[in-house]
């Protein structure tokens, strides 16, 4: 019996042994685990900084720097679209080549066999006048250079409008996605179809040269495109022009009576005149009610609105005007129609 008691005793403190390192290390393979879910799960946000207890994410990064990044996205797509440009055109001219049998320098030569581009006087002289000494500094000389460089330009777009040509005999379809910034259109005034596959979104300043210089282009493309392009617009008041501000009220009055689009137009074609006694005749000349035009312009109603298209704006990148946004795609400065006309007609064909 006491043998037996013994022996109880015994398998007693072995079983409460065993129990107790089996917790041991079942409570250690749990806290093992606990640190490698952990690590996994650190591992999966990739965090890229950590403040005590507090971790910052790479996508939290991603998503605080998405506007500085997109603009920089826009200039490796700038390039390489350039790139993808060259080697389209290089294919092309290797598919006519051995359609005809024939090496592309005699394809080529062929396409300009009888051009013989002009360059007048005056081509050569405007650009004498701009160029400041850059082309060396005897007037022969330089004026000689120009020639020159202007014969090469007008051949090199002889070739790129054969090269052009070749694509309804090849048909090229780009696939390269551009980065996109993404606009609210809400409450924005449209012109054009609202329908229309292509927006183009006008950043601008009525008292800004460039903005004013650069309407040409634009009623270029509204004759150019009709339907197929829709027009918008944002304000974007720069500080130092005086006028500026007013001129942007003043023509969210003018919406205020249906009349943006064309109060918009006499403002830029009077940029150098918008004093509040010009902005009030302008809304006279297009027979709005001038009371309450009056009214709306000294209340400074849209302070507010306007400052959200600014703010908008300055999330876009824009920091200078005009700026532009094609579907998205941004386009900065006063830019020829051919800027344009290029992204319209890529966009164009997406659909």
């Amino acid at each position: 019996m006491p043998f037996n008691r013994k022996r109880k005793f015994k398998l007693m403190v072995v079983s409460f042994w065993f129990f107790t390192f089996g917790a041991f290390l079942s409570q250690n393979s749990l806290f093992a685990a606990d640190k490698e879910t952990a690590a996994q799960n650190e591992k999966s946000k990739d965090v890229v900084a950590r403040i005590g207890d507090e971790i910052i994410t790479a996508m939290e990064l991603n998503e605080a720097a998405k506007d500085e990044l997109k603009s920089i996205e826009s200039q490796i797509y700038d390039i390489k679209m350039n790139k993808l440009d060259e080697m389209v055109n290089e294919k092309l001219w290797q598919l006519e080549a051995g359609k005809q049998k024939k090496s592309i320098g005699d394809v080529q030569d062929e396409a300009l066999k009888g051009a013989n581009p002009g360059v007048t006087d005056a081509e050569v002289d405007n650009i004498f006048m701009q160029s400041q000494g850059r082309f060396g500094n005897s007037t022969e000389e330089a004026k000689g250079k120009i020639r020159e460089l202007l014969k090469k330009q007008k051949l090199s777009a002889v070739s790129d409008n054969y090269a052009g040509n070749l694509k309804n005999k090849y048909p090229v379809k780009i696939l390269l996605e551009a980065p996109r910034f993404q606009i609210d259109m809400t409450g924005r005034p449209i012109r054009g179809n609202v329908n229309a596959p292509v927006t183009v979104v006008e950043v601008s300043d009525f008292e800004c040269p460039y903005c004013s210089k650069i309407q040409t282009t634009i009623r270029q493309l509204r004759e150019t495109y009709k339907e197929q392009v829709r027009f918008s617009f944002m304000h974007f008041p720069l500080p130092f022009h005086q006028h500026a501000k007013d001129a942007a009220m003043a023509s969210l009055c003018a919406e205020e009576q249906g009349k943006f689009w064309e109060y918009r137009d006499i403002l830029f074609d009077n940029r150098s005149a918008l004093a509040k006694s010009d902005l009030v005749s302008y809304a006279r000349r297009l027979g709005l009610e001038v009371n309450g035009f009056q009214q709306c312009l000294d209340s400074g109603k849209y302070n507010s609105k306007i400052d959200d298209d600014l703010n908008a704006a300055m999330k876009l990148g824009v920091n200078g005007t005009p700026a532009f946004f094609v579907n998205g795609q941004p386009l900065t400065g006063a830019q020829p129609y051919e800027s344009f006309k290029k992204i319209i007609d890529r966009e164009l064909e997406r659909k």
